[in-house]
């Protein structure tokens, strides 16, 4: 059995990773990751396997001096295993679709600055609120920019795309927090009781 075909064999094994037999690696957190559908992941995989393959299948060139120029390459290539946090349809990706995906994802934050001058218990909450939404509207837009994001130490650049999606979940926290605090000084006419029957409106 030759690598390739070795390596096509181990594919086909079938994982006991979420079995529940008590085992660590069965009740790790990390499979929370692992049970997200990873079906680009798969052809990401493939598509790789391919160019490698490729390569192998190469002929030697002669380096005109009676000898070849031979790059070896290991039937069975080992790659580390990457965590991945999202990667887009690549159909999608680049589509003419997809600035109306991200403007429409994009849009979610947007309505929140709606609320940029309601009022708020101090002026602390009230700037909070404002950079928060913001933050989440650039951080989702940044995020969206990458096809592939992979917590992989890349260079500065694509830190960006591992940072954006914190920014954006913490923008959510504070605005969830802030609405939830600004209760505690809430107009006291929030709490009264109106009759319906005393406007036309209950009419329709």
């Amino acid at each position: 059995m030759t690598g390739s075909q070795r390596e096509e064999f181990e594919d086909l094994a079938i994982s006991s990773d979420f079995d529940d037999e008590g085992l660590d690696r069965q009740n790790s957190w990390g499979n929370i990751w692992a049970l997200t559908p990873r079906v680009f992941e798969k052809e990401y995989n493939d598509a790789r396997k391919a160019e490698r393959l490729e390569r192998q299948a190469q002929p030697m060139v002669s380096d005109g001096k009676g000898g070849f120029n031979v790059t070896v390459v290991s039937d069975i290539a080992v790659y580390k295993e990457e965590r991945v946090v999202a990667h887009w349809d690549p159909d999608l990706y680049g589509s003419w679709l997809w600035p109306l995906i991200c403007l429409f994802g994009a849009s979610f934050g947007a309505l929140h600055l709606i609320s940029w001058e309601t009022h708020f218990p101090t002026l602390t909450e009230l700037w909070l609120w404002r950079a928060s939404a913001i933050a989440s509207i650039v951080s989702l837009l940044v995020f969206m920019h990458y096809p592939r994001v992979v917590l992989k130490w890349g260079g500065p650049v694509t830190m960006l795309s591992i940072i954006s999606p914190a920014i954006y979940l913490l923008s959510r926290i504070i605005m969830i927090a802030g609405a939830i605090a600004a209760f505690r000084r809430a107009d006291p006419a929030l709490y009264e009781t109106y009759v319906v029957s005393d406007y036309w409106i209950h009419i329709l």
